[in-house]
């Protein structure tokens, strides 16, 4: 359940000097990456050389941090700025939140982050860069998490889905195309709307998307007519973009019904049922 914090008073408890420190950090800019996490939020926070993650939240009813910093208070200077940033990014605070540290973890990542701890940092920098150069999805991942997504990419992101939605929209034109050149088309708008939608939402990228779900509801029929041969469901290529759609509306409207009227809207123009009203 969402709680409403003083935070007046989180402030005045704060020890003067961690007060004067995290509240420095967080007006330089040095708090990127917020998001909620756990009932509470996390963030990236920049203090000199260290790149730190820390955390915090209401664990028992009393403001908890979790911090890679040395220091062992309940609140340091990192978790202290986390906080003011995420009042002022008016983050929901859970009355029950629980402490990554103490949150249950898949055995999968377990091993992941086990096999990471024994990388040295080159090695693991060496896939890292090896992995973005492959995966264009991972590679706006990294560079968002990085903080470094910029108007360049922003900019070839829009391109390159606007020319794939064109394309796909001509498979079907000519006399001489295949189902498999269909579900090609469809794959490549899939990927390329996940990409979109980790970028900074806009009203064009909404748009884009929406005609890529328009696009690809009437290709989905020649696939449910062919589906004796087809290698994909329509839903393989429907539900991404309804997802990547829905990314991108809530960062542009926090009103989910308002959400849920423009996806009955695009789910009544689209004959062939591509439009996942499932992600709702």
């Amino acid at each position: 359940m969402a709680v409403r914090i003083d935070i007046e008073a989180f402030v005045e408890a704060i020890q003067p000097a961690t007060r004067e420190a995290a509240t420095a950090l967080w007006r330089a800019g040095a708090v990127t990456a917020l998001e909620e996490a756990d009932g509470g939020a996390q963030a990236v926070v920049r203090d000199g050389s260290s790149i730190l993650q820390p955390w915090v939240g209401i664990v028992d009813g009393a403001f908890t941090g979790e911090c890679e910093c040395p220091g062992d208070d309940d609140l340091c200077v990192h978790a202290v700025a986390v906080a003011l940033a995420a009042f002022d990014e008016d983050v929901r605070w859970s009355g029950a939140a629980v402490l990554p540290s103490l949150a249950e973890v898949p055995t999968e990542r377990i091993r992941y982050a086990t096999a990471v701890e024994r990388l040295a940092p080159r090695q693991l920098a060496a896939l890292v860069v090896d992995q973005a150069a492959d995966d264009r999805l991972f590679a706006t991942m990294l560079l968002r998490a990085a903080g470094m997504l910029d108007a360049a990419d922003h900019d070839d992101a829009h391109r390159r889905f606007r020319l794939l939605v064109e394309e796909a929209a001509a498979v079907t034109s000519g006399s001489r195309w295949q189902i498999h050149e269909l579900e090609a088309a469809g794959r490549r708008l899939a990927a390329e709307a996940a990409v979109l939608a980790e970028l900074p939402a806009t009203a064009d990228a909404l748009v884009l998307v929406e005609q890529a779900i328009l696009v690809w509801d009437e290709l989905a029929g020649y696939l449910i007519d062919a589906h004796e041969v087809s290698g994909i469901d329509p839903d393989e290529v429907g539900t991404p973009l309804t997802e990547a759609y829905a990314d991108l509306f809530e960062q542009l409207n926090a009103d989910p019904a308002e959400l849920a009227r423009r996806l009955r809207q695009l789910a009544d123009k689209c004959d062939n049922g591509t439009v996942d009203l499932d992600v709702l």
